[in-house]
């Protein structure tokens, strides 16, 4: 939670760092996909990604054909345990993304359509463990109206009024 629309960014990266972060690294989890909604939360996530030393692959608009290629191989092969991925190149490219079993939006997407567009990249390759799939979405008060966007007004409200910070839909 965070009380000022000022520091929400930092406080959103400091929780995804202490809890999200360190969970993927102390459980040795693979086949993580995480999507920022611009560049400036994909190379600050990077950044953090290199500095823990995550065996990650790195996809955003900047990304050259063959980095693109060559990471989206390697996470589908298990080489790579963590995608990055910016919203900025799902935007320009549109990738299908395959080989992820876990989804982490570190913001709700610029576009309400990414985020179904995105879920359905959920075990692409192995359809028997789809029970076994999860998708964290990282948002806070201040993004009400994306919130909408995506699960409705009603659902928004209860969400963002509620004293649980879990959510399962079905």
């Amino acid at each position: 939670t965070t009380n000022n629309m000022l520091t929400q960014l930092d406080n959103k990266f400091t929780y995804f760092c202490k809890h999200i972060l360190n969970q993927i690294i102390r459980s040795n989890q693979s086949e993580t996909l995480i999507v920022t909604p611009s560049y400036f939360d994909f190379i600050r996530v990077r950044n953090e990604l290199i500095r823990q030393e995550v065996d990650a692959v790195f996809i955003s608009e900047y990304s050259r054909e063959s980095e693109i290629s060559r990471g989206r191989s390697r996470f589908f092969h298990g080489q790579k345990k963590v995608l990055l991925y910016s919203g900025r190149a799902h935007f320009f490219r549109r990738f299908k993304i395959r080989g992820a079993s876990s989804i982490i939006f570190y913001s709700l997407p610029e576009y309400a359509h990414y985020y179904s567009e995105i879920v359905n990249f959920l075990n692409d390759k192995n359809s028997k463990a789809s029970d076994a799939c999860t998708c964290t979405v990282l948002f806070t008060k201040y993004e009400q109206m994306s919130l909408e966007r995506i699960v409705g007004k009603q659902r928004a409200l209860l969400m963002l009024n509620s004293k649980t910070n879990i959510f399962k839909f079905k």
